[in-house]
């Protein structure tokens, strides 16, 4: 039964090559190693960022609304009919919703003021 030696260092769960003795291959590495290292911190850095990290996405939200508002803009002036019917079947829905909500609500309250009276 053979075993190995220690001579060889692991990079990343995998072994590499045998460690080298000449001094100008090492100081090579490590600065291979120290530059990996500098991207990984940095990398960790920009995570831990919270407040940059919102302002980007807040900033991403800006962009794509104001794609969509373009758009929409654009569809407006090209096809002004369909997009008139369908603002005038929306302001038909809300004004549908509230017209029942305030009928129930009176409703609520009539029916309140009529079961105080029994009692």
């Amino acid at each position: 039964m053979t075993t190995k030696k220690a001579d060889s260092h692991v990079t990343g769960g995998a072994a590499a090559e045998p460690a080298s003795t000449d001094p100008d291959e090492l100081r090579a590495d490590i600065d291979e190693t120290r530059a990996a290292l500098g991207d990984t911190v940095e990398a960790l850095a920009a995570k831990a960022d919270v407040k940059a990290r919102a302002q980007d996405a807040a900033g991403a939200a800006v962009e794509r609304a104001k794609d969509g508002a373009h758009q929409v803009g654009e569809t407006v002036r090209r096809r002004p009919a369909p997009v008139a019917g369908a603002l005038a079947g929306l302001a038909a829905a809300v004004a549908a919703v509230t017209m029942i909500r305030r009928r129930r609500a009176m409703r609520a309250r009539a029916h309140n003021r009529r079961t105080r009276r029994g009692r």
